[in-house]
C-alpha cells in the first residue's frame, strides 16, 4: 500500500494504511482469543511488544538493518509500539484504570507530562549524547498522544480541547482522511497552472486546492461510503457465501 522506494511518486505517503490493514487483522484476532480466556495475557503480550519494538529498533541502527524492507521505518515490524500503546489506551479507558490515576494529581498536570512526552525525542535530535535514546522516541510521543486523547475524553470542557471542538476543527477532522489521501498527491503533481501569479502547488493555494478537493472527495465517496457500510458490509458477506456455494458445486 503505497509506492514507499519511489519517494517522487504521490502515493508514497499511503504505506500507513498498509501498516494498519495489518493491526486491523492482527488486533481483532488476539482480542477475540484472550478476551474471555485470559485478558491479562492480552495485556501481558502488548506491554512484552512496547519493551520488545525499542530494543528492535536500536538493533536495526546498530547493525545497520535499516536498507531491508521489512526493517525500514515503514515496515510494521518498527512501528508497532505505537499501535500496542492505542490498544493499551483502550483497555485503560474501558477498565477505568486512568480515572484512578487522574484523581491523584490536577488535570493541568497530566497535560504538561503529555506535551512533555510529545516534544522531548526533539531533544534526543537535538543533543548528540542523547541519540542513543531515539529507538524510544515513536513509544515515548504516542505515549503523549495517547493521555491527550484520553484527556479530551474525560475533559471536553477544558480551553485547548474546547478549541479543537469548535465547528471548523470539527470539519477538518470529518474531512481529514480525505485531506490526508490527497495531501501527497497534489504535493507531488506539478500542474501547470497559476492564480494570482501563485503557482498550484505553492504555500498556501495548494492548502486550498487540498481542502476543496478534501470536501468533495468525502461528500461523493468518503460519506456514501459510511452511510451504506452495513449495505456493503452485507452485500460483500453475500457475494462471499455465493463464491463458497459456486465452489462446492
Amino acid at each position: 500500500m503505497g509506492d514507499i522506494y519511489n519517494l517522487n511518486s504521490p502515493f508514497s505517503h499511503l504505506w500507513s494504511l498498509g501498516v494498519e490493514e495489518k493491526y486491523y487483522l492482527i488486533w481483532p484476532i488476539l482480542f477475540y482469543i484472550f478476551y474471555k480466556s485470559d485478558f491479562n495475557l492480552l495485556i501481558k503480550i502488548l506491554i512484552i511488544s512496547l519493551i520488545c519494538e525499542p530494543l528492535l529498533r536500536f538493533l536495526i541502527n546498530y547493525f545497520n538493518l535499516i536498507n531491508y524492507s521489512i526493517f525500514n521505518y515503514h515496515s510494521f515490524l518498527t512501528i508497532f509500539d505505537g499501535l500496542a500503546i492505542g490498544s493499551l489506551g483502550a483497555i485503560i479507558f474501558y477498565k477505568n484504570i486512568f480515572f484512578k490515576f487522574y484523581k491523584k494529581y490536577s488535570f493541568i498536570v497530566y497535560f504538561i507530562i503529555s506535551i512533555i512526552l510529545i516534544l522531548l525525542p526533539i531533544v534526543f535530535w537535538k543533543f548528540t549524547y542523547l541519540k542513543f535514546l531515539q529507538p524510544l522516541q515513536d513509544s515515548i510521543q504516542c505515549s503523549g498522544f495517547l493521555i491527550i486523547l484520553i484527556m479530551s475524553i474525560i475533559r471536553p470542557d477544558f480551553i485547548f480541547f474546547k478549541c479543537l471542538n469548535t465547528t471548523i476543527f470539527k470539519h477538518l477532522g470529518k474531512i481529514s482522511y480525505s485531506i490526508y489521501i490527497w495531501m501527497g498527491i497534489i504535493e507531488m503533481f506539478n500542474f501547470d497552472f497559476y492564480l494570482y501569479n501563485l503557482h498550484f502547488t505553492d504555500f498556501p493555494v495548494w492548502i486550498l486546492v487540498l481542502i476543496i478537493i478534501s470536501e468533495i472527495s468525502y461528500y461523493l465517496i468518503e460519506k456514501p461510503l459510511i452511510l451504506n457500510r452495513n449495505k456493503i458490509i452485507s452485500l460483500i458477506e453475500f457475494k462471499f457465501k455465493q463464491f463458497n456455494n459456486n465452489i462446492k458445486f
